[in-house]
């Protein structure tokens, strides 16, 4: 699925450094298939130099609304989420 059809043009913003405390959208492209779900693409940002925006670091630490962790770069994101967990 695309980002437009998974999420309406008013859940979604650019994105604004820091990145920190911020949930954002993860680019569908980045997923396997079975992970490219509204809920798997949404996370917050909780920290690493990828969340300042004149590092040299891009590493993001992120955690995911199940409360999984991972580590993504800044490159994985498209926007930021605007929207409400409702339907996430």
């Amino acid at each position: 699925m695309t980002l437009a059809k998974l999420f309406k043009k008013t859940e979604r913003k650019d994105l604004t450094f820091p990145l920190t405390g911020k949930f954002l959208i993860v680019n569908p492209k980045n997923r396997k298939e079975q992970y490219r779900t509204r809920r798997d693409l949404v996370v917050r940002a909780y920290g690493g130099f990828g969340c300042q925006e004149d590092t040299i670091g891009g590493a993001v630490f992120c955690e995911d609304i199940d409360g999984g962790t991972e580590r993504l770069y800044r490159s994985d994101f498209v926007a930021e989420f605007n929207g409400t967990f409702e339907n996430v």
